[in-house]
């Protein structure tokens, strides 16, 4: 998932930057749609960035998720591809459902890296759900896998 749709956050660092009102009314949408979806979660990797933390504690407070799930990371925020596979890699293999929130361009890098057909650039509030055959997360790079669905955030 991208981040939703940031304030331009004049006098404040680009990782210091909040939420626009338009970012929340997005999310609104993007939680009726996930749970219309029946998505669940074991764990949000989140960017520790404002604007992805705060993506991320909305989006676990109103899909009715535990709090504990979410995981905030500085690496998460200039990223790459390959830190962000790391990060999957590294996943305990009794999680079954894994979310990144993140920032473009790396979490659009991601989904089209995993999956060609995804969009390759998601807008704010976008999300990418991918469903992997794998066994464990070490090996979810080679593995098959099916985009389930695409939420461009409108």
């Amino acid at each position: 998932m991208r981040h939703a749709k940031a304030e331009d956050g004049f006098g404040k660092s680009d990782f210091e930057r909040d939420l626009h009102a338009k970012g929340h009314k997005r999310l609104v949408k993007a939680v009726d749609y996930c749970k219309q979806q029946r998505v669940g979660a074991d764990i949000v990797l989140a960017s520790a960035a404002h604007r992805t933390t705060q993506t991320a504690e909305i989006m676990i407070r109103d899909m009715g998720w535990s709090p504990d799930i979410l995981h905030l990371d500085k690496n998460l925020y200039l990223c790459s591809v390959g830190s962000v596979l790391d990060q999957l890699y590294a996943l305990d293999d009794s999680v079954q459902h894994a979310w990144i929130v993140g920032h473009n361009p790396c979490i659009s890098d991601v989904a089209y890296t995993l999956n060609h057909k995804v969009s390759h650039w998601l807008p704010t509030a976008g999300i990418v759900a991918l469903r992997f055959r794998a066994n464990s997360w070490q090996s979810v790079f080679e593995a098959k896998n099916k985009c389930l669905f695409t939420f461009l955030g409108k």
